[in-house]
């Protein structure tokens, strides 16, 4: 009678069983539709958690000014008058002018040129913005360091109680958000094409100047993501697309 051989477990995995475990169980992302199936699930989460109510009052406690109450209207005040009255400045005030030239002030000039100048339709001109900047970085992080560490990212975006709360209102920093983010998916693109790292930086510099100067405190990151390209030419593309 002949005896089956049997394969001894790794050393790795007898050490240490719930590491063979973990190996085991994210194997289920080998198979595309598995992939698929969990993108499309942590992008529901997050329509869903940004949804609701468009038209509500923003949590009062997350801040502890009246930022969330006083500052979103006037961002998108312009892009409302020049839907309503046909002029983005009827009064001729030219102070503040970036209350007026603005990323977040062009998208709402769409949004309300096609469903109405609302509360709601000004939050979602937000939330557009918002799931943008959580797709863009969730794949950059993947392209960088594979699909699992994409989708944790895509999960935590998608939930994170204080990026869902200030992403449904029309900040002029949701729309540097939106910009920074495609600019760090373009700078991991350049490992493939060189030439993503000019849209990179023409996005970034978009998100700055016509968003929130904030968008600067990114510029560390880029730098050691370009840095992290320029070290590794033979750097595989590892995206949610492939």
């Amino acid at each position: 009678m002949t005896k089956q051989l049997r394969t001894p477990p790794s050393p790795v995995t007898a050490k240490h069983p719930s590491k063979g475990a973990w190996k085991g169980w994210t194997r289920i992302f080998e198979n595309r539709s598995a992939r698929i199936a969990a993108v499309c699930l942590v992008a529901l989460l997050a329509v869903a958690c940004r949804f609701v109510n468009l038209d509500a009052d923003p949590p009062v406690d997350v801040s502890w000014s009246q930022d969330l109450l006083t500052d979103p209207p006037q961002y998108s005040s312009y892009a409302r008058t020049a839907v309503a009255h046909g002029s983005w400045n009827p009064l001729n005030d030219e102070g503040l002018v970036f209350f007026r030239k603005n990323i977040t002030g062009i998208f709402a000039y769409i949004v309300f040129t096609l469903f109405g100048p609302s509360v709601a339709t000004a939050n979602l001109t937000a939330v557009l913005l918002n799931l943008i900047a959580v797709g863009f970085l969730a794949w950059g992080v993947a392209r960088a360091f594979g699909f699992l560490a994409g989708l944790g990212a895509a999960w935590v975006l998608a939930i994170n109680y204080l990026f869902v709360s200030y992403g449904r209102q029309p900040f002029l920093e949701v729309a540097s958000n939106a910009c920074l983010a495609v600019a760090f998916w373009a700078i991991i693109s350049s490992a493939k094409r060189w030439s993503w790292i000019i849209v990179g930086g023409l996005v970034a510099g978009a998100g700055t100047f016509f968003g929130k100067v904030t968008a600067l405190h990114a510029a560390p990151v880029f730098i050691l993501a370009t840095l992290m390209q320029a070290l590794d030419d033979d750097a595989s593309v590892k995206g949610i697309a492939r």
